[in-house]
């Protein structure tokens, strides 16, 4: 015996499968993790780019709606990219997430409705990127106490 497992047309090694016990997650959801991550980013920099452009230039008519239009197209694709991963993923992963994203958008929703009577007795305000901020910084923290919880 090799080591090597037929599975379909993919052969999986046991050290690969030693590697998904460990990591808790396949191949496939890496590599669908890293490529949702991948265009996030790509969007993340289109928003900086637009905003940079728009603030910098007198671009208007037709040509700003164009380039304002980028990093719109772009965050369908990270969606797209996103549900892809999510709909390819082991049910632990799926999970995973799901708590994740419950826990970011719970956050956020505190948050915001906390934050109201805070900015009445004298709090910055919060803006909507702060908001978006902490319900990212949210998910990512509930995604690694969630993960972690599953190990």
């Amino acid at each position: 015996m090799n080591g090597v497992k037929e599975a379909g047309t993919d052969r999986v090694s046991v050290a690969q499968r030693l590697r998904e016990a460990l990591l808790g997650q396949t191949v496939r959801d890496r590599r669908n993790g890293w490529r949702y991550t991948a265009w996030t980013f790509l969007w993340l920099l289109s928003l900086a780019a637009v905003k940079f452009v728009l603030e910098t230039t007198s671009l208007d008519g037709l040509l700003a709606w164009a380039v304002t239009a980028v990093p719109i197209v772009l965050s369908l694709v990270a969606l797209w990219a996103y549900l892809r991963f999510l709909r390819e993923a082991d049910e632990l992963t799926r999970r995973v997430q799901l708590e994740a994203i419950a826990f970011g958008f719970a956050v956020g929703l505190i948050v915001h409705f906390a934050w109201f009577p805070l900015s009445q007795l004298g709090a910055p305000a919060l803006d909507r990127s702060a908001l978006m901020t902490v319900m990212v910084l949210a998910y990512l923290a509930g995604m690694g106490v969630v993960a972690r919880r599953y190990k």
